[in-house]
């Protein structure tokens, strides 16, 4: 009787165990799916904006008006005038064949409409999950998530 006990406490213990770690890994591919498809869409709409106005990234200081003006974004990116992403304030007004390809473009950030600077952003932002991690944009179609302690190494200027 009391092995019994003993195998069906262990058995829950592990039952237990393992749906504590499917629930974090559906947490974790829900996070990196929203969040990467959020970013691929937003920097789609900044190589679009390009496309049309010879190669040109907008201004940083108010590209986020001009993807709404022009159509290229949707006005529920803005939620009560804050914004989710920023754009690297080194990239404005430039031509996108002129720019690195591992130069970061877009970036995680909460603030005000039209954000836009650097590293320094980032560094002040309350970071979530998976793993306290930022995900970059880049002007070629690239995604990735980076670490705190390697974001000093990202390319930010042409």
């Amino acid at each position: 009787m009391k092995e019994k006990k003993i195998i069906l406490r262990t058995c829950l213990g592990f039952l237990f165990l393992l749906v504590v770690a499917v629930s974090v890994y559906v947490y974790y591919c829900y996070q990196v799916t929203f969040r990467g498809g959020e970013l691929k869409g937003l920097a789609t709409a900044l190589m679009s904006y390009a496309d049309d106005n010879n190669g040109c990234l907008p201004d940083a200081t108010k590209w986020c008006d001009v993807l709404i003006e022009e159509d290229w974004l949707y006005p529920e990116y803005v939620v009560n005038g804050q914004v989710k992403h920023a754009m690297n304030i080194n990239a404005s007004g430039m031509k996108v064949h002129e720019l690195p390809e591992d130069m970061v473009l877009l970036f995680e950030a909460k603030g005000p409409k039209n954000l836009s600077g650097g590293p320094e952003l980032i560094k002040t932002q309350k970071y979530r999950w998976p793993g306290h991690a930022v995900q970059f944009g880049y002007t070629v179609d690239y995604i990735r998530f980076y670490k705190k302690d390697e974001i000093d190494n990202l390319r930010w200027k042409p």
